[in-house]
């Protein structure tokens, strides 16, 4: 059975080696065809752009563009049509919810390994229905009040496509992404990816996925196999082939080094991801540097925490916004009587500005932001890549 060899390119350390590897194969083995992609969230710092169209000559190859507009059904004109139809019929309602705790994320992290695998059995139906009995008692109700009918109108008439796809998607949802519901890695990037791989597909043709994804980056990372074989919902065939799992950060610049590609010019100046810019997750050196160096993006965020809030149903007017790029625990919670924004990006980022637990101002932060200003970028790669 043939297959055919896909790997997606990040703009990032990881996924250059492993496309470099790919390279390196294909250069041995005749015959031996890569297809490279990459998923144009929307949400990139300028230079990665750039640096595609560098990479495309470095590789000698074509990198495919793929977005979420490439996916039927998920952020085109019927898609925004259904969520304006959907908070018609929803919102005017009285809305309720469990907010799950702590311990009941735990106890069903603790079902027995054979119950909480997918295959149905009546030890599972069991646990799962416990599970369930002790979240409806143990675990808060959150209730969303029904919303007027001004406020509806208000909703539906920002409910259109921005030309955005990352922003698009979180208009769909009525929020932004967290680490608990990470739907912009879906739906930003692998739904787009899939979308256009299957279409490349003959029958019976399997798929090979090259991953840039390393054990060193994290302990969930280093307990992937080097090798995985699964079988998505439609039932193709998948191979996910991650060739660079053991690998450390100097075997990773090492192999672009010897094929002559230059890391992409964001490592130079501090950053450790190059993919989103910035990432949900960041962290709070990333957002200072992300502040220092493309203050811009944050009055882009600024846009973004306002259009997304206008279509969610928590927004109350002359309330403040409620929906917040960036997760409210990201910020020390001094106690929980706290406003829905905030967590919202100039106060994040007044946050990683600050040293001692965000209680004293950064000296330090503020002379490297007047150095920048006044001197330009300078070298500071957090990988030793300066020379």
């Amino acid at each position: 059975m043939s297959a055919r060899h896909f790997v997606s390119i990040s703009g990032g350390k990881d996924s250059l080696a492993t496309a470099l590897v790919a390279r390196e194969r294909a250069e041995r083995k005749p015959g031996f065809e890569v297809v490279y992609q990459t998923a144009d969230t929307m949400n990139e710092h300028e230079v990665w752009l750039e640096y595609l169209h560098y990479l495309e000559g470095a590789l000698g190859a074509p990198i495919q563009r793929v977005s979420a507009y490439n996916v039927p059904g998920l952020i085109d004109d019927a898609a925004f049509a259904r969520r304006r139809q959907s908070i018609r019929d929803g919102w005017p309602h009285e809305l309720r919810r469990k907010r799950h705790t702590t311990e009941c994320k735990a106890r069903r992290d603790s079902l027995p390994a054979a119950v909480s695998r997918c295959r149905p059995s009546l030890e599972r139906a069991a646990a799962l229905r416990d599970h369930a009995r002790l979240c409806e008692d143990h675990c808060p109700t959150m209730i969303s009040p029904p919303v007027s009918s001004e406020r509806i109108e208000q909703a539906v008439a920002a409910m259109y496509s921005t030309g955005n796809a990352f922003l698009d998607i979180c208009m769909i949802h009525g929020r932004f992404p967290s680490k608990q519901a990470k739907f912009c890695t879906e739906e930003a990037k692998l739904f787009p990816l899939f979308t256009a791989r299957d279409a490349m597909l003959a029958d019976g043709e399997i798929a090979v996925d090259w991953v840039g994804e390393r054990a060193q980056e994290s302990p969930g990372r280093a307990k992937k196999p080097m090798i995985e074989r699964t079988i998505t919902r439609e039932g193709q065939r998948r191979v996910i082939y991650r060739p660079i799992h053991g690998w450390t950060h100097d075997e990773v610049f090492g192999i672009a080094k010897r094929h002559g590609v230059k890391p992409n010019p964001l490592y130079l100046i501090g950053a450790k991801r190059v993919g989103c810019w910035p990432c949900i997750n960041a962290s709070k050196g990333e957002i200072a540097l992300i502040a220092r160096h493309t203050p811009e993006r944050i009055d882009l965020i600024r846009d973004w925490e306002w259009r997304v809030s206008m279509v969610s149903r928590r927004w109350i007017e002359g309330n403040g916004r409620a929906s917040t790029f960036f997760h409210s625990k990201t910020l020390p919670m001094s106690d929980q009587d706290q406003p829905d924004d905030r967590a919202n990006i100039d106060a994040v980022v007044d946050w990683a500005r600050t040293s001692q637990g965000g209680h004293n101002f950064s000296l330090l932060s503020a002379i490297a932001d007047d150095e920048y200003r006044t001197d330009g970028p300078s070298c500071v790669s957090a990988y030793g890549l300066c020379e």
